[in-house]
């Protein structure tokens, strides 16, 4: 306590001095008061002199507390500094490569909570706050256990609370305990941050060095066709990293959600390494799947986390299987190939002649002949259910195919022959029996504006097209076509080109036949994509593969009408993706959007490929790691498409201590680095940083207060007015 009489400078003295001073001075001044007011007593009944008596040194003693103005000082106080204790509680810390077989985790727990452990040591000289991270920062509530482990570790997170927390407590350092493990941003992402406090980083787990003869299997990549045909056989390629596993056999599965869909064994050759390896698959179910490869564990495997990876597949039932057979390359090949690969329903076989003894084949599978030329029987024909007869003519045909032809419309096949400078010469031959219309000879080069017939406005083969020619004339333009003779009986018109027939059909059999005699449809393709109406030329081929197979989907058949897939199932972080689609649908009918699993509200826009009819493509820019879909709706029905960002894996793909991320955040923060030997070097830095921290010194003044001095008026005022009043002034 000090006092401050008429003057800046106090006067110090310890409390019960000034204590006894005050008293002492009051019992003065009260004394004073006393035998100053005995004269007024015998004026005064006794509880009147003893009211005013009381005004007068209640005066008095607030006169003596505003000359004297004592101030009590609060005397310095010592106050602890704070720790900030951060627990990696991620799926990593539960590999169990620490003594006596315990995890990480309970190894870090006895570190800093056990009996002899950080806590107890340094409860004297700090504030402990401890904390566990994983996906999210969470407080840790002594003797209550730890939430479950998370598959993710958000260590950008786990800074950033920890510095805003050591900035708002005044931290004297941060303790971070962890294997090191980071699979949601990328490492120089950590860096970014300045730290209000030096962090301490401290690793736990085993070294690369230090790895044990403990044996891990990791399924690095698979390689699978983003299409496939229904119960059509494939290979499915992978990549293994193998250590410390003798060569043996191994099973992979192969499910999709809880559900097994196939069981293989391979054989492992090596105990260490890399190592490539196959296995047949057969889709039994149509739509788009996400399929997950998972290797059978093997004794003592020191993780299972990285023996499972994900693949998307397409899986499609094409119920029209299709022959296109050309003589020679042109354009119409590739143009008319690609509108037909778009349709989930149909597939395609093609071949075309590159030189005189061989052609170019494409789309073989195990369903259909394998071919090197044109099917040399029946039986191989019947195998499909429409045959497209582009060039070549009579000089790549033998009697014996076109009498294969003539049959396999006759049995209920379809037959589609395209305009060509080589169609006159089948005339005369078997097939001419069942065209529906002569073909003259030579070729008209007159542009010409395709019309279509009364019947043709509507005929299914035409579905769609005249709202195209409608809007824009130049749509229906096309340059060149077979000039054609009578039409037979029973054939039907759908086209015409200057009053000429163009597009003719007929029934022949059981079967039906189309001939389009415009040799140059592929530029009309071109006239379509860039008004916008792509999909309108794929929709027109397969319109009429459909009509001349006489196969009409019912409810029950149809597929989903959209095929959707990414060039690959994995990305790095800073990759693009790309998507592409195959439809004949417009954009407009379809519902897109893409994002995690949480928001998948993005909006997504497509563009079509240049020269690929029905073909789309989209970029995609994920911003974090993790899991994202594209979600595909059309009508009532929606797919997702998963794929993944970066390696939400990587933290337990990885076993070994990453003890490199950890002193790089602890020298740029100004900590530094410890293993677990290293206990007592950690403690002795924390403790140099223990500094006495004294509170700012007050001082409560006993009369800086208005209070006392209304008090003070109003004691002299009423003292005054009473004693008036008595007439003893």
């Amino acid at each position: 306590m000090h006092f401050r009489l008429f003057t800046d400078i106090p006067f110090e003295v310890t409390l019960s001095v000034g204590m006894a001073i005050l008293a002492s001075l009051l019992v003065l001044l009260i004394g004073f008061a006393v035998v100053s007011y005995r004269r007024n007593r015998e004026h005064l009944r006794r509880g009147w002199f003893y009211s005013l008596l009381g005004l007068r040194c209640l005066a008095a003693v607030l006169l003596l507390v505003a000359l004297l103005d004592p101030v009590v000082a609060t005397s310095a106080k010592r106050r602890k500094g704070t720790l900030l204790f951060l627990l990696d509680n991620s799926q990593s810390m539960q590999t169990r490569d620490s003594a006596g077989g315990m995890t990480r985790l309970q190894t870090a727990r006895d570190l800093f909570f056990g009996a002899d452990g950080l806590a107890k040591q340094l409860q004297n000289d700090f504030e402990l706050l401890p904390y566990e991270f994983g996906k999210e920062v969470k407080r840790i509530v002594p003797r209550r256990p730890l939430r479950n482990a998370t598959p993710t570790t958000d260590f950008q997170e786990a800074l950033r609370f920890a510095n805003n927390l050591s900035r708002a407590k005044e931290a004297a350092a941060i303790i971070a305990i962890s294997d090191g493990q980071n699979n949601v941003h990328k490492e120089d992402q950590l860096l970014e941050a300045k730290m209000q406090a030096p962090v301490f980083c401290i690793g736990i787990g085993r070294k690369e060095s230090d790895s044990a003869a403990q044996p891990d299997l990791d399924v690095r990549g698979v390689l699978a066709k983003r299409v496939m045909m229904q119960y059509t056989k494939y290979s499915l390629d992978m990549s293994l990293d193998m250590r410390n596993i003798s060569p043996s056999e191994i099973k992979l599965h192969v499910a999709e959600g809880d559900s097994p869909v196939s069981e293989h064994a391979i054989s492992l050759d090596s105990s260490s390494g890399a190592q490539q390896a196959s296995l047949e698959f057969i889709p039994k179910e149509t739509g788009l799947h996400r399929f997950k490869l998972t290797a059978a564990a093997l004794p003592n495997e020191a993780t299972l986390a990285n023996n499972s990876l994900y693949f998307t597949v397409n899986v499609v039932n094409p119920r029209l299987k299709v022959l296109y057979f050309e003589g020679r390359p042109r354009w119409e090949f590739k143009f008319l190939r690609r509108a037909l690969e778009t349709s989930p329903d149909t597939q395609i076989l093609s071949m075309v002649r590159t030189t005189s003894d061989a052609f170019y084949v494409q789309g073989q599978t195990e369903e259909l002949p394998l071919l090197s030329g044109f099917p040399s029987s029946l039986e191989e024909l019947l195998k499909f259910d429409v045959l497209i007869l582009g060039s070549g003519g009579r000089g790549l045909l033998s009697s014996s195919n076109l009498s294969d032809i003539v049959e396999f419309v006759d049995r209920g096949k379809g037959l589609i022959v395209l305009g060509s400078p080589d169609l006159p010469g089948l005339m005369g031959t078997q097939l001419e029996r069942v065209l529906p219309a002569a073909v003259a000879q030579g070729r008209i080069a007159t542009p010409f504006q395709l019309q279509l017939t009364p019947q043709g406005k509507v005929h299914p083969v035409m579905k769609g097209l005249e709202e195209v020619f409608v809007s824009d004339a130049r749509l229906s333009r096309f340059k060149g076509r077979v000039a054609l003779g009578a039409k037979k009986q029973g054939a039907i018109s759908l086209a015409t080109g200057d009053s000429q027939d163009v597009l003719i059909i007929q029934p022949y059999g059981k079967g039906r036949v189309l001939l389009f005699t415009p040799d140059s449809s592929w530029e009309w393709s071109l006239a379509l994509e860039g008004a916008g109406y792509g999909s309108r030329y794929a929709g027109f081929y397969q319109q009429a593969v459909r009509w001349a197979s006489g196969y009409q989907l019912s409810e029950e058949d149809k597929t989903f009408p959209i095929i959707i897939y990414t060039d690959k199932d994995y990305y790095e972080l800073d990759e693009p993706v790309m998507v592409e689609m195959q439809t004949t649908l417009p954009l407009s009918e379809i519902d897109l959007s893409w994002g995690t699993a949480e928001d998948a509200g993005k909006a997504l826009s497509f563009t079509e490929t240049a020269g690929q009819t029905g073909r789309y493509a989209a970029k995609l820019h994920p911003e974090n790691i993790g899991e994202y879909q594209v979600q595909v709706g059309y009508k009532n029905e929606k797919r997702q498409l998963w794929f993944t960002v970066g390696n939400p894996l990587a933290e337990t793909t990885r076993l070994e201590l990453n003890d490199s991320l950890l002193k790089k955040i602890a020298l740029s923060s100004g900590g530094k680095y410890f293993d677990l030997t290293e206990k007592r070097e950690l403690l002795r830095n924390l403790r140099s940083l223990a500094i006495v921290r004294r509170t700012a010194e007050e001082e409560a003044s006993l009369y800086d207060s208005p209070y006392l001095y209304l008090i003070f008026v109003a004691a002299c005022a009423l003292e005054w007015f009473f004693r008036r009043r008595k007439q003893l002034i």
